[in-house]
């Protein structure tokens, strides 16, 4: 990690006071990953899928810890792509509002091919409070490439946000979760967000998968990937969701997983 330089540290500290907060003492010598970073990261793994996008969404639930600009630099790495531009503000739903976004453009054929985003960073400008649901832990970053020619693999079929109260929200996903197991034949897992969890029952009424706690953009969708090999074996219907209080918001979607048919060798 790379401490912060000197411009940097100036313009932080000003930003701070005209909140009225004070830059902590530590912030000076402290490190950090920036979104940057994490980009040219995640694009160094992507190998051969790096072919040419038609849209790049980059998604995070923490600001940067820079000045910079990642999804210039991902136009730069990748001059082919089309457009690129981030989402932010949205609370722990943030990915599911791009991933809408996303599956939107290709839908309407604005798109064949799409490159999704997610990052956590756990440099923090300030000594406040953070909410469980929002604090990072360490630097994460996952990437989805969205083809819609692809016909095997998993299946975004619905992605939905909508206001609801919390004493609402548990009755809702019960709803969902009955509505997501009548539709398909396949046996069907959710996969929560900290948000939603600290609003459902002990008992939720489907196998629920949680995230680990402090990557709260990155969280359910590192917990979809590691998964993603058992449940190609298996097939599965996901239904991965979180909900943000301060907003008022549960975001969902809906993946399907079909189960991978065995290769035969012709004797």
């Amino acid at each position: 990690m790379a401490p912060y330089p000197e411009h940097d540290r100036i313009y932080f500290t000003n930003l701070l006071a005209s909140y009225g907060l004070p830059a902590p003492d530590h912030f000076a010598a402290a490190g950090r990953v920036t979104f940057t970073e994490l980009v040219a990261a995640l694009l160094s793994d992507l190998g051969a899928q790096l072919s040419p996008f038609d849209l790049a969404l980059m998604t995070s639930v923490t600001s940067d810890s820079e000045l910079g600009w990642p999804m210039c630099y991902l136009r730069h790495v990748l001059p082919d792509t089309g457009l690129a531009f981030a989402v932010a503000d949205q609370g722990v739903v943030a990915p599911f509002t791009a991933l809408h976004l996303a599956v939107q453009r290709v839908r309407t054929g604005g798109a064949r091919r799409v490159l999704l985003v997610m990052l956590d960073q756990a440099a923090l400008l300030h000594d406040g409070q953070v909410p469980d649901r929002m604090r990072v832990e360490g630097n994460a970053g996952v990437a989805l490439a969205l083809d819609a020619s692809d016909t095997g693999g998993a299946a975004v079929s619905a992605v939905h946000s909508r206001r609801v109260d919390r004493s609402d929200v548990a009755g809702l996903w019960t709803r969902l979760v009955g509505q997501a197991r009548d539709s398909s034949d396949l046996a069907i897992t959710a996969v929560c967000g900290l948000g939603l969890l600290d609003t459902l029952p002990a008992s939720p009424p489907a196998e629920t998968a949680a995230p680990a706690p402090g990557v709260p953009c990155t969280g359910i969708w590192q917990t979809f990937l590691t998964r993603l090999p058992q449940w190609r074996t298996t097939g599965r219907r996901l239904l991965l969701a979180d909900y943000d209080p301060e907003l008022g918001r549960l975001a969902h979607c809906l993946i399907d997983i079909r189960p991978e048919v065995p290769a035969t060798s012709a004797t």
